[in-house]
């Protein structure tokens, strides 16, 4: 029995371990930023960490290199636009589709963007938009219908 507990002690001790521990800049460097953050998980990326948090129930993750240079920030926006530039852009490059996914990603610069993803029954459309609604970027592709037998 103190063998089981001892194993099942051990299992959460290294669970909890691994979320990585970033560099001092990283910290600082998200800390300036996003201050009133809360549960913050910290991960390392390809030569970058990657921060999950949330701010006021909104969920966002912040990109920042290992010398502590902010990259970009992800907001998850959910399925609505509410911006009337955005809906028109991502209606007409999105025709007939329904909005499935919107994330708003801010870059140095200042730059924001939408990466919205948007399905019919046969096809997905994934566009990314500048903050007026200007086109960026597009991608169409064909949903394969799973075979259940």
């Amino acid at each position: 029995m103190n063998r089981w507990l001892l194993s099942i002690l051990i299992f959460w001790t290294a669970l909890a371990a691994a979320q990585d521990d970033p560099p001092a800049a990283v910290k600082k460097t998200f800390s300036k930023l996003f201050n009133h953050a809360n549960n913050t998980e910290y991960w390392e990326a390809d030569g970058f960490f990657e921060v999950n948090f949330s701010i006021d129930g909104t969920q966002k993750i912040a990109r920042i290199s290992e010398s502590g240079e902010w990259i970009e920030t992800l907001t998850y926006l959910g399925e609505k636009i509410s911006d009337a530039n955005l809906d028109k852009a991502a209606k007409l490059h999105c025709p007939g589709s329904s909005i499935k996914t919107v994330t708003m990603i801010e870059k140095p610069g200042p730059a924001v963007f939408y990466d919205i993803t948007a399905e019919t029954d046969e096809k997905a459309c994934k566009i990314r938009l500048s903050a007026d609604g200007t086109l960026v970027s597009s991608q169409q592709y064909t949903i394969e219908e799973t075979d259940e037998e």
